[in-house]
């Protein structure tokens, strides 16, 4: 009995008091070595990567683009049919908009916004049979107490497994689910900051979605309407789907800003678009002003020149009324 005692005490010691701190040092000694380590590079004398259109001169391969708007213009009926043509689908009408037809990729759709049942519903007998891979939040998965930062970060580890896993080209709807701590700005830029650097080391291109602030009257499309103002001075490209005076189905799509070219589609050169129902038909390039116009406003203004004209004297009382008449009763 002894002998067994003593073989089932091999190898015991007693604790180490210090084991907690040692670790601790050890982390931290790790924390600061990482901040020595130099992350700046020199150029290169390697030609540049011929850079691909994924969406006319708005997006392009290896990109993080940007596209905001305000709620309820279309911007996930937009992003769908986007991931529908860049995933080979030839009947898209947004393959309208390029002059040639661009190689099929594998997409993959992160909607962080709907249900399975939810999509169903909007999308019925439009995007039923899908050419992209729609991935959605397992709302039963997470834990409604747990802390918000701890669902943001399993939810950002979960975009990033798809990046690396492969994926060519990623559309995420929208920023503002995917942001670390979502009543602060700082949430959704650090989402895009990391995004951005797996996008780099893979090759991925992201199209990222995010709202905007609402307006009273129609405004030109600008930079400070992206509710997280921030983020739009990380992406590399960003562009604004906005709504048109001129009826309740047309829509517009102007370039604000590329980190690689001129902006093509500016104030003077939108893109034009008929939506109807799930469906986007592309109309061509117009000014932006066009769809500014407030045609009720103008249309009234018409109408009242209109009976003015009909109520303003004609023939000889015109005469009466004319200068030369006053003059005449004045003795001049």
């Amino acid at each position: 009995m002894d002998e067994d005692r003593y073989k089932s005490a091999e190898g015991w010691g007693p604790k180490d008091p210090h084991k907690k701190l040692r670790e601790r040092i050890r982390k931290q000694q790790e924390k600061e070595d990482r901040r020595v380590v130099p992350i700046l590079r020199s150029p290169v004398n390697e030609p540049a990567e011929v850079a691909e259109r994924l969406f006319n001169d708005v997006w392009r391969t290896g990109e993080v683009a940007l596209l905001f708007g305000e709620p309820g213009v279309g911007k996930s009926i937009l992003a769908v049919n986007l991931a529908e043509a860049i995933a080979g689908n030839a009947d898209t009408v947004l393959r309208m908009c390029e002059e040639t037809t661009p190689a099929a990729r594998r997409v993959v759709y992160i909607d962080l916004q709907r249900t399975d049942d939810q999509w169903k519903r909007r999308f019925s007998g439009t995007f039923t049979q899908t050419a992209f891979e729609r991935l959605h939040l397992d709302w039963e998965d997470i834990d409604p107490s747990a802390d918000d930062g701890i669902r943001s970060s399993r939810i950002l580890a979960s975009i990033i497994d798809v990046i690396l896993g492969g994926a060519e080209v990623v559309i995420l709807d929208d920023i503002t689910m995917g942001g670390i701590n979502l009543g602060r700005p700082n949430g959704p830029l650090r989402t895009l900051r990391t995004l951005k650097m797996f996008a780099a080391e893979s090759g991925a291109s992201i199209l990222v979605i995010a709202g905007a602030r609402p307006h009273k009257r129609p405004l030109s499309a600008s930079l400070s309407d992206v509710a997280f103002r921030h983020i739009a001075e990380q992406a590399d490209s960003v562009f604004c789907l906005a709504a048109s005076t001129y009826g309740p189905a047309f829509r517009y799509i102007r370039h604000l800003r590329s980190c690689v070219a001129a902006v093509e589609f500016d104030a003077s050169n939108v893109l034009t678009f008929h939506f109807k129902s799930n469906e986007i038909l592309f109309l061509g390039t117009t000014e932006e002003s066009v769809h500014l116009r407030d045609y009720a406003a103008e249309a009234g203004r018409a109408k009242e020149r209109e009976q003015k004209a009909l109520r303003k004297p004609k023939g000889v009382v015109n005469m009466l009324m004319s200068k030369e008449y006053w003059k005449y009763l004045k003795g001049e």
